[in-house]
């Protein structure tokens, strides 16, 4: 058993790790320009998820293609893709599920689309972080018993 301190600072990291990781998801997915249009959209990000929902329902299936959009075009356009209309054609070319969507209407879609956990535990360091504090908590892994440990931090030993 982690003594009190040792498991309040390791309490405290994960908590600092989970707000860097959801302010890092939050800052790649909000547009940076200052325009009326997208400003009102980065503003709708910060309401609660019941007004934050897409303005068009969108399937599991376009759901998934939009997420596939957002993962190709990242790299291909940069990271305001989402405001070139060509990107958008290009889009609806390649996933016919989009086809029947205006560019606003996608990026609206896009804006409000929060990240999946999946998504998170696999595209930031917070998955990692949290596989290995798992696999030390579970197999009662200690600094004490490293060469490393200093003795005043071992209590109760």
């Amino acid at each position: 058993m982690l003594p009190r301190s040792t498991t309040t600072a390791l309490v405290a990291l994960l908590l600092l790790g989970v707000h860097k990781c959801v302010a890092f998801v939050v800052h790649h997915r909000q547009p940076k320009s200052t325009s009326a249009a997208s400003t009102s959209l980065v503003r709708a990000n910060l309401f609660p998820k019941k007004e934050r929902e897409p303005s068009i329902a969108l399937t599991d299936e376009q759901d998934q293609a939009l997420r596939d959009v957002a993962k190709d075009f990242d790299v291909l356009y940069g990271p305001r893709w989402f405001e070139d209309a060509e990107a958008w054609d290009k889009a609806r070319s390649q996933y016919g599920v989009l086809a029947g969507y205006s560019d606003e209407e996608l990026r609206t879609a896009f804006i409000r689309q929060g990240p999946r956990l999946v998504d998170v535990l696999t595209e930031t360091p917070l998955g990692p972080f949290v596989l290995v504090n798992l696999i030390a908590y579970f197999t009662g892994f200690s600094w004490c018993n490293t060469p490393w440990h200093a003795e005043g931090a071992c209590i109760g030993r």
